[in-house]
């Protein structure tokens, strides 16, 4: 079983990543910790998907990187950057009672993650997602796929992308 690890911070798209590739042999969960307890649970999951090739995609993994990555060594990571204050400020839209500081042990572990991982990292800019040809190259490092167009107008066409979020803006009914 081939394996790959996509994180950034909450609020980074984490959860259209695992959509998005998931396609072809490749399954991707989004946030699989929260659905298992320990890392024997973990990788029985993964490997319980029967697909050759099977993914996690999170920000959870900011926390526990160093196990998941002893794990499975050598497995190809994205971590998608994106401004801390832009995320904190997402999320506490959702989430209005998190505490401004909730986000500075994750961005630790981003730079942690980005230094302990330099050669298995790609490292993808937030606002980058909404570009083909991005994400062709993390659907390529990932699974060793390539991106099908139809699977990417299917996205689009959903409205799950950055230019979906500002076409739900658009549309959303004024408070009168």
């Amino acid at each position: 079983m081939k394996t790959f690890f996509c994180t950034g911070l909450p609020r980074s798209r984490t959860g259209w990543l695992a959509n998005l590739l998931t396609q072809g042999d490749s399954f991707c969960f989004h946030e699989l910790f929260a659905q298992t307890i320990g890392m024997d649970a973990f990788e029985l999951r993964m490997k319980d998907t029967g697909c050759p090739v099977v993914g996690v995609s999170g920000p959870s993994l900011l926390l526990l990187w160093q196990e998941v990555n002893a794990r499975f060594p050598g497995s190809p990571w994205v971590l998608i950057e994106r401004d801390p204050l832009e995320s904190l400020n997402s999320f506490q839209r959702v989430f209005p009672q998190c505490p401004a500081n909730f986000i500075d042990n994750l961005v630790a572990q981003m730079k942690a993650l980005a230094v302990g991982l330099n050669g298995q990292l790609l490292h993808v800019p937030y606002d980058k997602l909404d570009d083909y040809q991005t994400c062709a190259v993390i659907v390529g490092k990932c699974t060793g796929q390539k991106l099908s167009r139809e699977r990417w107008r299917l996205l689009d066409s959903l409205n799950v992308t950055q230019n979906g979020e500002k076409y739900r803006t658009k549309y959303m009914l004024k408070k009168e």
